[in-house]
């Protein structure tokens, strides 16, 4: 009885050790989720939000319900929804990471970029690719850098286009002047050479 006793009490103690740890992990895990600034989620394949951190208050101005209850594909901009399927496609059938800048809806309208890394999460029973884990970052201010760089670069361009053009066209405004100039000084100097 007194073994039976030491052995229980042993195993109450190692379910206590077990469970002070995930208690433990289960707050660092906490910790992280509810403090990243990117906005980390966990959706099926089709779409559906199984986990949303409380970041997307932050980044797209849905609290987390809100955002739990749309699915992805219905915040994607119409433009970038092919790119954003080819990437989802892409982890589905690999366990590859894939990085996609795309457009998503704002509580509050207007789009704002992300640039989101996912990776497909396999069902531990078949080992098919069932959830998408992605985490995404605003990148709407780089973007816009990106963008205004582009139309710089293209300003710049059309400048020197325009600027080869007009000294092109003055080259030869000047050449025809200068050859009258020196045809008529070729003429004086062999006049002054021949004097009939």
């Amino acid at each position: 009885l007194e073994e039976r006793n030491r052995q229980l009490s042993e195993q109450i103690s190692q379910k206590q050790a077990v469970e002070t740890a995930l208690r433990e992990s289960e707050k660092r895990y906490r910790l992280l989720a509810d403090h990243a600034t990117d906005l980390i989620s966990l959706h099926r394949v089709g779409g559906e939000y199984q986990y949303v951190s409380p970041s997307c208050q932050f980044v797209l101005g849905y609290e987390q319900r809100e955002m739990m209850a749309c699915r992805r594909p219905d915040l994607y901009h119409p433009d970038d929804r092919d790119r954003i399927a080819a990437a989802h496609r892409a982890v589905q059938g690999s366990d590859e990471v894939s990085t996609a800048t795309y457009r998503m809806k704002h509580r509050h309208g207007g789009w704002i970029w992300l640039e989101t890394t996912s990776r497909g999460v396999r069902d531990p029973d078949t080992g098919a690719v069932d959830r998408i884990l992605s985490v995404s970052r605003d990148v709407s201010e780089r973007v816009a850098n990106d963008l205004e760089l582009a139309a710089a670069r293209r300003r710049a361009e059309q400048a020197s286009e325009a600027k080869t053009r007009f000294l092109a066209a003055a080259s030869h405004d000047l050449r025809q002047p200068l050859q009258a100039a020196i045809g008529y000084h070729a003429v004086l100097a062999r006049q002054s050479r021949d004097p009939q």
